[in-house]
């Protein structure tokens, strides 16, 4: 009989800063997708492996997700930086594996990127002002995804 698939968590004892390329991706997911299928869960992977590969932003996960007011989900008021920290202690563990494998997927590029090269994307719920006049290259869930 094949074992569920196991991942990693987060050492609740550790900062952001000290976790593990991979558990930083997957707490950002979590953070910033819990509540979308597996598909949204990728896209908001490639959004940060898009803007670590790209020509603008810093070129490592830790500075890219870690950077002030990109991922909302890592700002001093977010109320997910609980559940980020410790996501056994608060969900089921299928969706923690879901982020993590969500993570690894776009990590190594075992998948492809579903947002057409995204590096923005907000909710269809919001409007940001950087977001006013551009086309998004994707909708997946409730995220528009941008290329910008």
């Amino acid at each position: 009989m094949n074992q569920p698939w196991e991942c990693p968590v987060p050492d609740p004892y550790v900062e952001f800063e000290g976790q593990s390329d991979l558990i930083l991706l997957s707490q950002c997911i979590l953070g910033e997708a819990e509540g979308e299928d597996y598909i949204g869960k990728l896209a908001v992977a490639w959004v940060v492996i898009n803007r670590v590969n790209g020509d603008y932003w810093p070129s490592t996960i830790h500075k890219v997700v870690l950077q002030p007011k990109q991922f909302s989900c890592f700002n001093e008021e977010s109320l997910r930086l609980d559940i980020m920290q410790e996501p056994t202690k608060y969900l089921i563990q299928s969706i923690w594996s879901d982020c993590f494998k969500a993570g690894v997927a776009a990590f190594y590029n075992y998948e492809e990127d579903p947002t057409l090269g995204a590096n923005h994307y907000h909710t269809d719920k919001v409007s940001p002002s950087w977001s006013r006049g551009k086309n998004p290259t994707v909708k997946i869930g409730s995220h528009l995804f941008f290329k910008l």
